[in-house]
């Protein structure tokens, strides 16, 4: 899907299916996307589905959860600071993107919109669940174990990094649980790490 303010992508004709909404004025994530990101995927979203998101604040607000409570899905939030390790977007699936769309033409503005909707067809399944795999998300490897690999991969850590390596580890298996602050109540309420 596609969340733009240009409206002339709504004319252009892609090879392959794309849902495009068009917000006026949009410079990035927000509310407004999100929730136009949720009216179109309506009738793609099944109830009882449970949707995994960052902790974006427009996945928070208002808007955007009763869309989602009105057909039937339930986000599941990822703890402060974590997407970055835990989401299996930003870990994986953005650079297998990158990779396929930088293969691509990318000029003029029409190309590089198919190029783009092009590179996101070329990921196949397998790899999409690899990356599920590979964030702990549909592993059954240890938490802990899926925690140091994670934020280990490639150095050692101490110091910062150690006590940061121990707040991810806490927020983690508080997020399986499905606790908001994984955190004594004597650490700052915003839940960051």
């Amino acid at each position: 899907m596609i969340v733009t303010s240009d409206t002339k992508l709504q004319q252009q004709h892609f090879k392959k299916p794309v849902e495009i909404a068009v917000i006026k004025d949009i410079k990035g994530p927000s509310t407004k996307s999100t929730s136009a990101w949720v009216d179109k995927m309506k009738d793609y979203l099944e109830p009882g589905t449970i949707l995994i998101v960052d902790n974006l604040g427009g996945h928070h607000s208002t808007e955007v959860k009763t869309g989602l409570e009105e057909i039937g899905v339930s986000p599941e939030y990822m703890p402060s600071s974590a997407g970055k390790y835990l989401n299996p977007c930003d870990n994986s699936l953005h650079s297998i993107l990158r990779r396929n769309y930088l293969k691509k033409q990318k000029q003029p503005h029409v190309v590089k919109m198919q190029s783009i909707v092009d590179a996101y067809y070329e990921i196949d399944s397998k790899s999409i669940v690899n990356c599920f795999e590979f964030t702990g998300i549909t592993s059954s490897m240890k938490p802990k174990n899926i925690v140091e690999r994670l934020t280990n991969d490639g150095y050692r850590y101490s110091g910062e990094k150690g006590e940061h390596f121990e707040k991810m580890k806490a927020a983690f298996l508080a997020w399986e649980k499905g606790l908001r602050f994984p955190f004594p109540s004597n650490a700052k309420s915003n839940n960051k790490l």
